[in-house]
Protein backbone atom coordinates (compact mmCIF):
# COMPACT_ATOMS: atom_id res chain seq x y z
CA UNK A 1 0.00 0.00 0.00
CA UNK A 2 1.44 3.33 -0.49
CA UNK A 3 1.63 6.20 1.73
CA UNK A 4 0.52 9.98 0.93
CA UNK A 5 2.93 12.20 0.49
CA UNK A 6 6.24 10.11 -0.91
CA UNK A 7 9.33 12.15 -1.91
CA UNK A 8 9.05 12.89 -5.38
CA UNK A 9 4.90 12.99 -5.45
CA UNK A 10 3.47 15.89 -6.76
CA UNK A 11 1.34 17.25 -4.76
CA UNK A 12 -1.88 17.09 -7.29
CA UNK A 13 -0.90 12.95 -7.02
CA UNK A 14 -1.45 13.51 -3.05
CA UNK A 15 -4.77 15.64 -3.36
CA UNK A 16 -6.32 12.52 -5.62
CA UNK A 17 -5.19 9.55 -3.03
CA UNK A 18 -6.95 11.80 -0.46
CA UNK A 19 -9.95 12.25 -2.74
CA UNK A 20 -9.80 8.39 -3.76
CA UNK A 21 -9.31 6.93 -0.63
CA UNK A 22 -12.67 9.02 0.83
CA UNK A 23 -14.68 8.34 -1.71
CA UNK A 24 -14.39 4.57 -1.05
CA UNK A 25 -15.66 5.55 2.46
CA UNK A 26 -18.77 3.88 3.54
CA UNK A 27 -22.18 5.65 3.92
CA UNK A 28 -23.90 5.18 6.93
CA UNK A 29 -25.96 2.50 6.53
CA UNK A 30 -28.41 3.15 8.87
CA UNK A 31 -31.23 5.59 9.51
CA UNK A 32 -30.92 8.92 10.55
CA UNK A 33 -33.38 8.60 13.15
CA UNK A 34 -30.34 6.95 15.31
CA UNK A 35 -28.30 10.09 14.87
CA UNK A 36 -31.10 12.08 16.72
CA UNK A 37 -31.95 9.14 19.34
CA UNK A 38 -27.96 9.48 19.82
CA UNK A 39 -27.98 13.34 20.20
CA UNK A 40 -30.79 13.19 22.63
CA UNK A 41 -29.27 10.83 24.68
CA UNK A 42 -25.77 12.73 24.96
CA UNK A 43 -28.04 16.09 25.71
CA UNK A 44 -29.45 14.36 28.53
CA UNK A 45 -26.17 12.79 29.90
CA UNK A 46 -24.17 16.16 29.66
CA UNK A 47 -27.18 18.19 30.92
CA UNK A 48 -27.15 15.48 33.84
CA UNK A 49 -23.73 15.48 34.52
CA UNK A 50 -23.45 19.49 34.51
CA UNK A 51 -26.53 20.04 36.93
CA UNK A 52 -25.55 17.45 39.57
CA UNK A 53 -21.60 19.49 39.38
CA UNK A 54 -23.40 22.28 39.75
CA UNK A 55 -25.63 21.56 42.60
CA UNK A 56 -22.81 20.16 43.88
CA UNK A 57 -20.81 23.38 44.24
CA UNK A 58 -23.88 25.31 45.11
CA UNK A 59 -24.25 23.25 48.24
CA UNK A 60 -20.92 23.03 49.33
CA UNK A 61 -20.16 26.88 49.05
CA UNK A 62 -22.30 27.80 51.59
CA UNK A 63 -21.32 24.88 54.11
CA UNK A 64 -17.51 25.64 54.05
CA UNK A 65 -16.68 28.73 53.96
CA UNK A 66 -12.87 28.11 53.20
CA UNK A 67 -13.80 25.87 50.24
CA UNK A 68 -12.16 27.45 47.10
CA UNK A 69 -12.29 25.67 43.80
CA UNK A 70 -8.50 25.28 42.95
Amino acid sequence: MRTQGNVGEAPDEAARGVIARLDRLNVWPMSYFYLVIIGIGFLFTFFDIFDINVSFIQTCEPTQRKWTPN
